[in-house]
């Protein structure tokens, strides 16, 4: 075989040989898959929304609650004494916490968190006595907030005072210390006489004094 034919061959041999090379070591190819079909879209969360009068705001939680309607009777009924808040819309939260009754944020938003199985008109007036704090209408401290609580109104004293030493002989003790509507009206007498011309600590003290004094007229 001729020289010329010779490399001819080995041309064609290396050509074969590059080509297979790059069939085997390239990048493999994709397959081809089908469109996938689109997902169904999840129902939008509903908004936080204001009740009629936007006296209040209710969280999500709060909108998904079996609780929401008491839960707006309750806090109706106590704001009604609270006419400083008129035009105001309080953010309401939902706390589940076992140890809380309510809380309140004195920040820029004003915002209460109340407990939906256990609402407690004291808890919710409490909280909001602590809104009017921090708008500089009520000294601060919480046995001050129990006790400018007390003294606005006896409607909402369902329960004892969470911070005020306050004789069991007017509450009825438990897990609540439920309070009786004579017991709520002695508290809230006591309490207005306290909060007239003293500072915040003198009607603490003068609260908790006459408190000890009217326990044992108000069990005999």
């Amino acid at each position: 075989m001729s020289r010329r034919k010779d490399g001819w061959l080995v041309r064609q041999v290396r050509a074969f040989v590059e080509w297979t090379q790059l069939e085997l070591f390239g990048a493999p190819r994709q397959p081809v898959r089908a469109p996938r079909k689109p997902r169904r879209q999840a129902p939008a969360a509903p908004p936080v929304t204001a009740t009629a009068g936007a006296r209040w705001e209710f969280t999500r939680p709060w909108l998904a609650s079996p609780h929401l309607p008491r839960a707006m009777r309750e806090l109706d009924l106590v704001r009604d004494h609270f006419p400083e808040l008129e035009g105001v819309t309080v953010r309401v939260g939902l706390t589940k916490r076992r140890s809380v009754l309510g809380l309140a944020s004195i920040g820029e938003t004003p915002m209460i968190w109340i407990r939906p199985r256990r609402i407690r008109r004291f808890a919710i007036a409490h909280e909001l006595t602590h809104l009017l704090h921090a708008r500089g209408l009520v000294p601060g401290g919480e046995k001050t907030c129990d006790l400018y609580t007390l003294a606005r109104s006896h409607a909402y004293v369902d329960v004892a005072p969470f911070y005020l030493k306050v004789p069991p002989v007017f509450h009825e003790g438990g897990a609540d210390c439920r309070v009786a509507p004579p017991a709520a009206e002695t508290l809230h007498a006591l309490a207005r006489e306290a909060t007239t011309g003293r500072s915040a600590r003198a009607a603490i003290h003068r609260f908790e004094r006459r408190a000890r004094e009217a326990a044992a007229a108000f069990g005999a």
